[in-house]
């Protein structure tokens, strides 16, 4: 995936939406919850998911998570950003996707 580099404007922006652990452990970007998660143990979930399900159901069910992701960063990036156009909209969601990992597709 090819790197955006953010203006200070999107940093600072994204920034103040964007909270890590405090005094109660949560990670929040807007509204959010999130999960930080190493990469080892995603490795492991997606070998199990493999093992158990099989790969084209596997490939199913982390596609699908994936399409939730997007529509929830798009979602968001209206939510910041309500009179931009769908480019600028669009450059805002995928530096939320900078922001945490990414699920690869399987291969």
């Amino acid at each position: 995936m090819k790197k955006l580099n953010p203006t200070k404007s999107e940093s600072k922006e994204v920034s103040s939406i964007f909270t890590l652990p405090g005094g109660e452990g949560d990670i929040t970007l807007g509204s959010e919850r999130m999960i930080l998660l190493n990469i080892q143990a995603m490795a492991s979930l997606r070998k199990e998911l493999i093992e158990n399900l099989g790969l084209d159901r596997t490939r199913g069910l982390i596609t699908r998570l994936g399409y939730a992701a997007g529509e929830k960063d798009a979602v968001l990036a209206h939510e910041l950003r309500p009179e931009a156009s769908d480019t600028d909209a669009l450059r805002l969601a995928l530096y939320f996707i900078n922001l945490k990992p990414a699920l690869k597709s399987l291969k």
